[in-house]
């Protein structure tokens, strides 16, 4: 039987030229590279191919973005107009790619 697990690039916050490979699903194997062990790789790009250069090994929450006070005020307005709008919890949490428990929560937030 062969081992499958699926896994996805995202670009590291710290610089433009990083991403990393994090393991996101496995069927019959063991997570190897989750949250607490992520390959750190860079793009280079010799003789006019690009290239992914293993770097290191890393945390993953030590690439993700902060999100900052006025990101979370954006937010919670875009909810506020789109229910105003007449959107129901689940079209705003999808217009917006973020959960309904999270649209409910900013919700609880603005009142």
């Amino acid at each position: 039987m062969f081992a499958t697990a699926r896994s996805a690039s995202a670009k590291s916050q710290i610089d433009n030229n990083l991403r990393y490979l994090k393991q996101i699903k496995q069927r019959n194997t063991e997570e190897i590279y989750g949250d607490d062990n992520v390959c750190l790789f860079q793009i280079t790009k010799p003789d006019k191919f690009l290239k992914f250069d293993f770097v290191d090994y890393s945390r993953e929450w030590e690439h993700l973005r902060e999100p900052t006070i006025e990101d979370r005020d954006l937010l919670k307005a875009q909810v506020a107009d789109l229910r105003t709008e007449g959107k129901t919890v689940r079209e705003v949490a999808e217009f917006l790619g973020i959960s309904k428990a999270k649209v409910q929560r900013l919700l609880e937030a603005i009142k």
